[in-house]
């Protein structure tokens, strides 16, 4: 994520933002950008007050042309309007956590109008984990206990989990994703996949999020998030939004050298599990591990190419070494996992 967008744009969005803020009824006064403008491979996102205030609104400009390695394609605006306003319905009738509220579209600038919301962004408490591990478990743990919810509102028929489509999944995110790159699967990793037996199990199916990951996450409070960027654009299967949000955890900076510092790699499996306990069984189990895989393949990827240092070949390479081992580590832990999952599997 960068800031930065041409700020030449900025007279235009706040016109189109004052005249769809009027078509909605809601009642400012004079709007000026509050933070510069934060560009990521999604979107353009503008933060917006009025003169001297704290954001009020938030407008949200996909870039549909540009994907990331390890996420689905950017949706319309119109698209995300509909779904924000979806979970935004669903969590009005939870007890906890929340979701941003859509406020208008701006369908000139292919935009949506999201009302700002106030808090720390969960990925500060990940950062800040060494120093408040207890903060950052409270964190976690209500990330999971959202995402639970999310599930119960879009769930659908159970449905049978074809295991080895799964594992072609794999393979084909090994081939063309990491081999492309110079990197492949653990050795004990493609073992334990090769072992997975040619069989389908019962499973769930839901109405996935689609991009749920520490930084669409918003605490308000120490026990409650609000969610920020809902997809809800397909049907799949939890342990999809499950895996992404852990394999996104796991491979956080602030993670990487825990295959070398014990303290640290232990402090991260506790975030995790933490993370998996407060979803529930879903959370674990053959299919869970499968996608964990999966998502953990793809995120190496994406670590690799994530860098400020892409300008000095030397530091990307030494950088690289310590993501691929980090990387490595993750993959075999999950294989491990998976390994005693075929297990108790086989066991049944």
């Amino acid at each position: 994520m960068t800031a930065g967008a041409d700020h030449r744009d900025v007279p235009r969005v706040l016109d189109l933002l004052a005249r769809a803020l009027d078509g909605a009824g809601s009642s400012v006064g004079e709007l000026m950008l509050v933070r510069p403008p934060l560009v990521t491979g999604r979107s353009t996102t503008y933060f917006v007050g009025e003169i001297r205030s704290r954001p009020r609104f938030v407008v949200k400009v996909p870039v549909q042309c540009r994907t990331p390695v390890d996420t689905d394609p950017a949706l319309s605006s119109a698209d995300q309007f509909e779904a924000l306003s979806r979970a935004h319905r669903w969590f009005q009738e939870e007890d906890g956590h929340s979701v941003a509220r859509p406020v208008a579209l701006m369908g000139e600038l292919d935009a949506l109008v999201i009302e700002y919301v106030s808090g720390r962004p969960l990925p500060r408490a990940v950062t800040c984990a060494t120093f408040a591990p207890t903060s950052a478990r409270r964190a976690v743990a209500a990330a999971g206990d959202a995402l639970r919810r999310v599930h119960r509102h879009g769930a659908e028929s159970p449905e049978l989990v074809d295991l080895p489509a799964l594992v072609r999944d794999i393979l084909a995110v090994e081939e063309f994703t990491l081999r492309r790159v110079g990197v492949h699967l653990p050795t004990d990793v493609q073992r334990t996949l090769a072992a997975v037996p040619g069989i389908e199990i019962p499973g769930q199916r839901v109405l996935v999020h689609g991009d749920y990951v520490p930084s669409n996450l918003i605490l308000t409070d120490d026990d409650h998030v609000s969610m920020i960027d809902p997809v809800l654009a397909r049907v799949g299967l939890p342990e999809e939004d499950l895996a992404r949000f852990l394999a996104v955890l796991s491979s956080d900076s602030t993670f990487v050298l825990g295959q070398s510092l014990r303290p640290l790699r232990r402090l991260r499996r506790e975030l995790e599990e933490t993370f998996r306990v407060a979803y529930g069984p879903a959370a674990t189990g053959t299919v869970m591990e499968l996608c964990l895989i999966k998502q953990h393949a793809l995120r190496w990827r994406r670590r690799r190419e994530l860098s400020r240092l892409a300008d000095h070949p030397f530091l990307m390479r030494a950088r690289s070494r310590v993501i691929d081992g980090h990387m490595r580590g993750l993959l075999l832990e999950a294989g491990e996992r998976l390994s005693d999952a075929l297990e108790r599997l086989c066991r049944t």
